[in-house]
């Protein structure tokens, strides 16, 4: 899942081609996720991607001001509630892959940016415009066609995809709002160093002894994890969020290719034509804000 908050702007292709990558790492990720969790509990899964997450947040951390001065925040207390609630969001999305397809998954997760610009005005305290509400309402449109509530029998796991997306977009607000006052390297740090010592704490409580190969699929689902979000931050730092964002939307298209490639599953129309209206409502949001800087800018 991935939503862009960052904004830079030195080589826009070089970015957008990093952020194409990173789409399908994350999704290859996600696949390996949904095999993971048919063997594995989500703690046993989430402790391992996040010891690696915490090694890749103690190197950016070394090579910008070094340890002590990441682990300085303005903004503890809401650092460390952001990580424990990455920490929840993961594992929700855990036990959708485990349960759904991976492009219902991702078809339902593409309503994400549309929640955090519902979100962004009473948080962040930012102006949304009549025609980018029309866009949220037209995408919720989209999830409720997904959902198909009051045909039958809305399958349980896509309302725990649903809060999965409510707790993404919670984050991304949070994110937002420590990264007014603390830099990447200790965001970075927060995340790693809060949500390891959570799971080393849960996680023995749900181990399996993992076999040779279980050990390889466990750790290579933490490496893809570690490589997408490093070419996410390395994009945000190449082009502006605005630019990339449109090309996240690519997910859905991985997902139902290695739906079909390794599980043999596609998803029904309804699905797909949810995920159309989402995202078609999603790019419509992009390309108003993109409209709205470049007149801040004029």
């Amino acid at each position: 899942m991935t939503s862009l908050h960052r904004t830079a702007g030195s080589n826009p292709s070089l970015g957008i081609i990093l952020i194409l990558v990173a789409t399908i790492v994350l999704s290859c990720m996600d696949a390996l996720t949904k095999i993971l969790a048919a063997v594995f509990e989500p703690p046993q899964i989430l402790v391992v991607r996040w010891a690696i997450f915490l090694m890749l947040a103690l190197m950016m951390a070394a090579r910008g001001g070094g340890l002590q001065a990441a682990m300085r925040s303005r903004r503890p207390v809401l650092q460390t509630a952001r990580a424990l609630l990455l920490v929840v969001e993961i594992g929700v999305f855990i036990v959708a892959f485990g349960n759904l397809q991976l492009a219902e998954v991702h078809a339902i997760g593409a309503s994400a940016p549309l929640l955090i610009t519902a979100l962004s005005v009473p948080f962040l305290g930012e102006k949304v415009g009549i025609r980018r509400w029309l866009s949220v309402a037209v995408g919720f449109i989209g999830v409720l066609i997904i959902l198909r509530p009051g045909f039958g029998a809305v399958n349980p796991y896509h309302l725990v995809t649903l809060g999965g997306v409510v707790l993404w977009s919670s984050y991304q607000i949070m994110t937002r709002m420590v990264g007014r006052e603390d830099s990447a390297e200790t965001s970075m740090f927060y995340l790693g160093a809060v949500g390891f010592v959570v799971l080393l704490l849960v996680a023995p409580f749900f181990w399996r002894p993992p076999t040779a190969g279980e050990w390889g699929l466990l750790l290579l689902a933490g490496l893809l994890g570690a490589i997408g979000h490093f070419l996410i931050i390395k994009a945000l730092s190449l082009a502006a969020a605005s630019t990339l964002q449109p090309f996240t939307f690519l997910s859905f298209v991985w997902a139902i290719l290695l739906g079909w490639l390794v599980f043999e599953a596609l998803p029904d129309g309804q699905t797909v034509l949810g995920a159309a209206v989402i995202i078609a409502s999603g790019l419509y949001i992009f390309h108003r804000e993109h409209y709205r800087q470049r007149v801040l800018l004029a």
